[in-house]
This record gives structure tokens, C-alpha cells and sequence, in this order.
């Protein structure tokens, strides 16, 4: 159990340090944005939770690492910083995607449906956050 939660802290404090690393020393929290979303995705893909668990708390810290950057790193941005800040994401996110397909796919424990379905959760909450708040942070 106290391993579950310090991984999940560690997961956590990466995010507040890249969003005041951002803030503090522009652009460079946008820059390590793809660094940390990897790291997120490895601690806590490393949790010993069920595999749905691990999408809805990936998806929800990249939200929040992605949402942190668009308001603190550099102040407003224009369309041409924001499509850099979402070009970072992609970056980040696409190597996660495929950490989480490969766990997913070698753990033992869950049905094929909860893993295919978990895997699908993570997609749509990435797209339902880039739905609401893709614009965030635009002046």
C-alpha cells in the first residue's frame, strides 16, 4: 500500500514541479513536457491497481500537466504556442500509449474486454480534455 502511494505522489509532485518549472523559467516546462508525461505514465503504470484504475489516473495527471502548462508556462500564448504546447503533448502521449497497450497486454490479472476497454477510456478522456480545453491559456 505505501508503495502505491508513494509512486502516485512521485506522479504527482513531477507535475507540480514541471507546471512551477514553467512558470518560473519559460519555456522549458512546456520543452520537458513529453520527459514528464512519460515519467507520470511509468510510476504509475507501476501502481498495483487494477488496469482502469491506472487509464483514469494517467489521463487525469496528463490533464493536469497539459492544463498547469497552457496557464502557467509564459503567460498567454498565441495559436502558433499552443500548437507547440500540443505537439509536446503528442509527443509525450504517444510513447504512454504504447507503455500502456504493452502492460496492459502483459498483465495476467484482467479480462481481454476490461483491458481493450481501459486502453479506449485513456483515448477518450485525452479527447474529451483536448475537446474542452484546447483553447486554454489563448489570448
Amino acid at each position: 500500500m505505501w508503495r502505491n502511494n508513494k509512486l502516485l505522489i512521485y506522479a504527482v509532485i513531477l507535475v507540480v514541479v514541471n507546471v512551477l518549472i514553467g512558470h518560473f523559467l519559460p519555456p522549458s516546462g512546456i520543452m520537458l513536457s513529453p520527459i514528464v508525461i512519460v515519467l507520470i505514465t511509468v510510476f504509475v503504470l507501476n501502481l498495483e491497481v487494477r488496469v482502469l484504475v491506472k487509464s483514469l489516473v494517467i489521463g487525469g495527471l496528463i490533464s493536469l500537466q497539459d492544463i498547469g502548462v497552457k496557464l502557467f508556462s509564459g503567460g498567454t500564448h498565441d495559436y502558433e504556442g499552443l500548437g507547440w504546447i500540443h505537439f509536446m503533448l503528442l509527443m509525450g502521449v504517444t510513447p504512454s500509449f504504447l507503455a500502456i497497450v504493452y502492460f496492459f497486454a502483459i498483465d495476467k490479472d484482467e479480462s481481454v474486454y476490461k483491458k481493450i476497454f481501459s486502453a479506449l477510456i485513456f483515448i477518450l478522456l485525452l479527447v474529451f480534455h483536448l475537446s474542452l480545453f484546447s483553447e486554454l491559456g489563448v489570448n
